[in-house]
């Protein structure tokens, strides 16, 4: 069932259809839901995370749920809130945390509106930017089949970490130590992939300007920038370090 939810702006009904098709609404689990993003102008994916509190604890943040149940924010002058209204309404309406996840813009598909800590510090370590374009930075895009790929790979990635996780706990054995080298450095490989896509329109403005002359404190050449961050690349799917011991 698709939730109504009030006082938003409705995404096209075939949108809506297609990306159940690809994240169907889950009671216990998180799913995607359009959310139009109006200073921008453009259509994110929210993850939808269940927020309440269990025997186990709370399901979000502590403070995020306790403001989640309290009144609109926009309500509560000069404060500095954690959720915004919209998450407060979304609240409201479906009973979950919305977590801002991809925005629909570019012309890849789109990409993630914000990195996490690891995957940060795996881009400042091989010399990309940790940051994602901003949202309305790139131009608007619709939802279709490249969104719906790029989406596809964001919950392989997810899935991939995860199963990782697992891997990593129940392979301890000294019998388990090549295939798990070689789960782990897949990953590294898939993940170095998954994050270079998110940035390809990005970098291609980079060699426009770099051929126009127009960055300055640019490296020797633009041959030796990219040699320099495959490199970096190829040393961290190899070992899963930077230049340090390898694991």
């Amino acid at each position: 069932m698709i939730p109504i939810i009030t006082g938003l702006k409705q995404a096209p009904t075939e949108w809506v259809r297609r990306l159940r098709e690809i994240d169907p609404i889950r009671d216990q689990l998180s799913y995607l839901e359009f959310v139009w993003y109006a200073p921008a102008e453009r259509w994110c994916l929210y993850e939808m995370v269940p927020a309440y509190e269990s025997e186990f604890g709370p399901t979000v943040p502590l403070p995020i749920l306790d403001e989640l149940k309290g009144p609109d924010p926009d309500l509560i002058p000069e404060t500095a809130p954690l959720i915004t209204h919209r998450q407060w309404l979304l609240y409201q309406n479906t009973g979950r945390w919305a977590r801002p996840s991809w925005v629909l813009q570019g012309t890849k598909g789109g990409h993630q509106i914000a990195f996490d800590h690891a995957d940060k510090e795996l881009l400042q370590r091989t010399g990309r930017k940790s940051e994602p374009p901003a949202v309305g930075e790139l131009p608007y895009a619709p939802f279709d089949e490249r969104a719906v790929q790029a989406i596809l790979r964001m919950n392989k990635m997810h899935r991939v970490k995860n199963d990782l996780d697992e891997f990593r706990r129940v392979n301890t054995g000294a019998g388990a130590k090549r295939q798990y080298r070689e789960a782990m450095r897949a990953a590294r490989a898939q993940q170095i992939a998954y994050l270079e896509s998110q940035f390809e329109e990005a970098s291609q403005d980079f060699a426009k300007a770099y051929s126009a002359g127009e960055l300055e404190n640019a490296p020797v050449s633009q041959t030796d920038w990219q040699k320099k961050d495959e490199e970096e690349s190829r040393n961290y799917i190899e070992t899963g370090s930077f230049g340090l011991s390898p694991e």
